[in-house]
């Protein structure tokens, strides 16, 4: 958070999950998200760091962009660079979600490639 220029003295509480390599089931192993849910209220802000941190796929990233929405909570992604107020249309930052993830796969095989040949 700090590397996007989040002033963390600002902000409540700051979450952060672990998924395992190969999880499929994101609402259930994402405890601290869950525990943020069941947190947050109408008004509060909800800080993500980066698209990539809204879920494991884009289909999570939507479900939990819909339950922060039916709580009545604002989300910023990217410090103040995105916001998202309750039914705002969620669309373009899912797309963004799926290209992050693309991003981020497409890495991590180069990576892989490039250590299986040396």
């Amino acid at each position: 958070m700090r590397a996007l220029g989040v002033d963390m003295s600002e902000f409540g509480t700051c979450w952060q999950d672990k998924i395992t390599k190969g999880s499929t089931r994101p609402r259930s192993q994402l405890e601290e998200r869950n525990l943020l849910l069941k947190g947050a209220r109408k008004g509060d802000t909800v800080v993500i760091a980066a698209p990539l941190c809204l879920g494991i796929s884009e289909k999570d990233a939507a479900w939990f962009l819909a339950e922060l929405a039916e709580c009545g909570a604002v989300v910023t992604v990217n410090g103040d660079l995105d916001t998202l107020k309750p039914g705002d249309d969620h669309s373009d930052m899912l797309r963004r979600v799926a290209s992050a993830h693309n991003v981020h796969h497409v890495r991590v095989a180069k990576a892989k490639a490039r250590a299986k040949s040396k």
